[in-house]
Parts: C-alpha cells; sequence; structure tokens
C-alpha cells in the first residue's frame, strides 16, 4: 500500500503518496516529470472509454486533477483542492498527457492550469486552485 499524504512531510514524500495512490495506480498514470516549474502525467484511455468510444470525461479530469495535485504540492506546503474545473475542447482517443504549469502563488494558495492532449490534439484545459495547510 502507498504511503499516505501527511500535513508536515517533505515534498518528495508528498509526491510520492500522490504518485503512488491507489486511485492512480488503478487508472494507469504515470508521472514522467515532475519539478516546480512542471509536471507532466500521462494515462493510456483503454479500457476508460465513454459509450460513444472516446476517452470518458471523468477519466480525463482525473488526469488533469493528478497533475495538478503533484504540482500543487511540489513546494514547501501541503495543499489540497479549493476548487477544480475543466474545458473539454476535443474528443480524447488513445494516450493522453496532462502538463500542469503554476500560473500564480500567494501565502494562502495557488493556481494551476493544466493541458490534456493526446498527442498534438489539444483535448482539455483544466484549473485547479490549491490550498495551502498551515499550522
Amino acid at each position: 500500500m502507498a504511503e499516505k499524504l501527511t500535513l508536515h512531510q517533505d515534498p518528495r514524500e508528498r509526491f510520492k503518496a500522490i504518485d503512488q495512490s491507489e486511485f492512480s495506480t488503478f487508472m494507469g498514470m504515470r508521472t514522467l516529470r515532475a519539478s516546480e516549474k512542471e509536471v507532466v502525467v500521462e494515462m493510456d484511455l483503454e479500457g476508460k472509454l465513454n459509450s460513444v468510444g472516446t476517452g470518458h470525461g471523468g477519466a480525463i479530469f482525473s488526469l488533469a486533477d493528478q497533475a495538478f495535485a503533484i504540482a500543487c504540492n511540489m513546494g514547501e506546503h501541503t495543499q489540497v483542492a479549493r476548487s477544480a474545473s475543466i474545458k473539454y475542447v476535443k474528443p480524447a482517443r488513445g494516450k493522453l498527457v496532462a502538463v500542469a504549469l503554476r500560473v500564480k502563488e500567494d501565502e494562502q494558495g495557488s493556481i494551476y492550469r493544466v493541458e490534456v492532449s493526446s498527442g498534438d490534439v489539444l483535448v482539455a484545459i483544466f484549473e485547479g486552485v490549491g490550498h495551502k495547510i498551515k499550522d
């Protein structure tokens, strides 16, 4: 069983807990890069299709949320999502890659933009707002 995320963990331990969570493992997510500047996570859509044969919106959201969760927890403080939203741009097929980049950060939290693509095709744009948990 993977480690649990705790309040006072080192960022490397937080990364490991999120990256190896039961859900991300179940979904077949794989982190390709993780730094304070950029997080890249991939997932194959096999077994995650909707009734019309394209990527299920929940699977796409989950991938973007995973990239966001890792990205906002690479810094000093543990963060949880305050809010998250997604815009689906095109139907998704095959292998997806989510790239999370920080838009803004302050003492209370952060904002991240995550772009989900299949090859050169932009599939979805996700925005996540993180809340820093402090003593």
